[in-house]
């Protein structure tokens, strides 16, 4: 099971996060904070100076719609995650611009249950669902 935190940052502000782990060039495997967001279907976005330190097989450009439904470029590599205690490779989207969170989709959801407890400093849960 995997537990993160929702974090109250203010009014319209509360941030559900939880901890990744993701594969470094140098150092193995290194633990990051990460946003957990339901509006983002890709597997990782990560700012670029991230995805730049991070071990990788280069990627492609792909063509995504965004919250106003505008269609943006973006390019993205394949990186590898520490998941649930799983190893996997996963679509890393590289962000420009000054957003600096790492943002976890739905993709890598796919087939576990998350229950969150939507208050500050309330509990994340994110298990496999059995099959």
């Amino acid at each position: 099971m995997i537990i993160g935190k929702v974090r109250d940052f203010g009014e319209f502000s509360l941030e559900p996060r939880v901890q990744i782990e993701l594969a470094h060039l140098v150092d193995g495997y290194r633990s990051y904070d990460a946003l957990l967001d339901s509006g983002f279907n890709g597997c990782i976005a990560l700012p670029r100076k991230l995805a730049e330190e991070l071990r990788s097989i280069p990627g492609a450009t792909y063509t995504l719609v965004d919250a106003e439904g505008d269609e943006i470029e973006q390019e993205a590599i394949v990186g590898y995650m520490r998941f649930h205690g799983l190893e996997r490779h996963v679509d890393v989207h590289i962000m420009d611009g000054p957003f600096p969170d790492i943002l976890l989709g739905l993709e890598v959801l796919k087939g576990y249950q998350v229950c969150m407890e939507i208050v500050d400093n309330g509990q994340i849960t994110i298990e496999l669902i059995s099959s």
